[in-house]
Order: structure tokens, then sequence, then C-alpha cells
């Protein structure tokens, strides 16, 4: 099975994500654009584990969730991996607040008794609102460097609960099932 560990937003929220993915696609930056039943926060990425260990991932899940108080997240601006010039994945930021960071870095310490190794890159926290296409230069992302520096989204989410997905990969994409919930419940 492939997992990740990641929060979900409200559907109004990933509706107004999906509107900026689709202003630059009207723009013409060439890229696949997520859907927004697709859109979420990575806290995780688990990779394959095998089925019987399922049980074990969520019952650390959800001790460092029981450990955690509900947040608040707020967006930011859109932007790409590795850079606006050439990119390989738009996405639209996150505030990364120390109580954000505590959590992954909790789930990150908890998920190496599972074999998965630390993270070695930074987190930054985001929402992917595409992928650039194969092949395309970066003279057809100029128009993604300027439209990006202007866009944002003026919200704040608060986040309840982190849940526990699996990716199953196809030709159209990757599709994905929420299997569990875990709430944050510490006060």
């Amino acid at each position: 099975m492939r997992l990740f560990i990641a929060v979900g937003f409200p559907v109004a929220i990933r509706r107004s994500i999906e509107a900026l993915g689709s202003e630059l696609k009207r723009h013409g930056v060439p890229a696949r654009w997520v859907p927004y039943t697709d859109m979420h926060l990575t806290l995780k990425f688990l990779g394959e584990l095998q089925a019987e260990r399922l049980q074990d991932v969520a019952a650390a899940m959800g001790e460092v969730a029981a450990s955690t108080s509900p947040l608040q997240l707020r967006f930011q601006g859109v932007g790409a991996f590795p850079s606006p010039r050439r990119p390989r994945v738009i996405w639209i930021g996150l505030e990364s607040g120390p109580r954000l960071r505590l959590l992954h870095d909790a789930l990150d310490r908890r998920m190496t008794e599972f074999g998965i190794p630390r993270e070695d890159r930074p987190f930054r926290p985001h929402v992917t609102l595409g992928r650039a296409v194969r092949g395309a230069g970066p003279g057809e992302f100029i128009e993604f460097e300027r439209r990006a520096r202007e866009m944002c989204l003026e919200a704040e989410v608060e986040v309840r609960r982190i849940d526990l997905m699996q990716s199953r990969l196809s030709a159209t994409g990757a599709q994905y099932e929420r299997l569990l919930s875990a709430p944050l419940v510490a006060p």
C-alpha cells in the first residue's frame, strides 16, 4: 500500500485553491492541474507499506494526533519547486508556524519505527496546484512568474484532524482514498 499522512480541507477552500490553478490555466501555463477533490497538505509521505503494518502506523499516527491540539493554517502565495522559471510542481504555500512544524516533526520521528526514513529536506508546507508538462521550456513559464507574484488566497482553516491516505497510481494520475482519520484533541 502506498500511504501518506495529510491534512484535508473543506470543499469551499479546495474550490478556492482550484480557482487559482484555473486562472493560471487560462493564461496558458503548461501544467496538469490537480482536481479540487485531490487537494491536501502532505505531512509525511510513508511510501509502500505492507497492509499488516497499517494498524501499527494508524496507532502511532493517532498518538501523535492525540498529543496535538487543533491548529490554524493560513494560506500564502503561489510558487513552484524547484523554481518559478523552471517549475516541476506549482503550489500554494501555507504558513509554517511552530505548531505545524512540531506536528510534522513528531510524525517524522514516529514513522522511523516502521523503517520510514526521516525527511532530509526542510518542511515546506504547500498544496499542489499542478505539475509542469514534460518538455515545457523555461520560456513557457514567463506568464506563470508574472501571475504568481500577484496571486494569493486570503483564507485560514482550522485543522481538527489528520488523515491516513492511500495513493493508487494509474495512467490518469494518482487516486486518493482516506483510510482513517485521527482527531487533534490535546487541550
